[in-house]
Formats: structure tokens, sequence, C-alpha cells
């Protein structure tokens, strides 16, 4: 796998983000680009063409793609829908309202996974 092998279409839907991550599929295993807890990430991104960034934006109308290393311990999903907060006001009243006291004391917290059936 060359390292500068790159998707060579634009991305402007979701449509065209299957179609390249499909191509991504097809290259079998490609050695990281970078090192560090981001290398997937990085290598993900730069594989499909687009700018490195670290903004918690849509990379990609209609989401944001997520990357994880193989058997991490950590909870991440490969999309993130960004939330519409309309129907509840905003993300500090449902942390008010459902959040906890952090393990160590300091803060409000809130950790929770939504599913889509």
């Amino acid at each position: 796998m060359n390292h500068h092998s790159t998707w060579g279409s634009n991305i402007s839907s979701v449509a065209d983000l299957k179609i390249a991550l499909e191509w991504v599929n097809s290259l079998g295993y490609v050695r990281q680009i970078s090192r560090g807890p981001h290398s997937v990430g990085t290598t993900l991104e730069t594989l499909l063409g687009h700018d490195l960034d670290a903004m918690p934006l849509r990379d990609f109308p209609g989401c944001e793609l997520k990357a994880q290393r193989k058997e991490t311990s950590s909870n991440i999903t490969l999309f993130t829908k960004t939330p519409s907060w309309s129907d509840v006001g905003s993300a500090r009243r449902v942390l008010q309202k459902f959040g906890y006291e952090d393990d160590k004391g300091h803060r409000q917290a809130l950790r929770i996974n939504l599913y889509l059936y």
C-alpha cells in the first residue's frame, strides 16, 4: 500500500462516503501513517483525502467520521450524529437533569450511548 494513495473523488454525500469506505476496505491491511492514539483516524482521513482536523464538526455531509484500533477497550461509534437539542432545550439542560457528579467529585458528568432501532 502506497501511503500516498487517496480516494480520488469528491465525497459530497453519504452515498459517496459509502463507496469511498468500500474502496478503503478493498485495500486490505493498511500500515498507519503516524504514531499514537490518533493514528487510525489520521490514516483513514488521509486515505479519504480529507484534511486532518480535531474539530467536532462533520467531516462529511451528515456525519463525523470516527475510527479506533481493533480490540480497544474505549467506547466509540464509527459515526456520531450531531444531536438536535430543540426537543430537550440544550446539552446543558440534559446534563443538569440526568447528569451525576464525576468520580473525582469535580463536575457534573453524563456518559450515554444512544441507539437507533
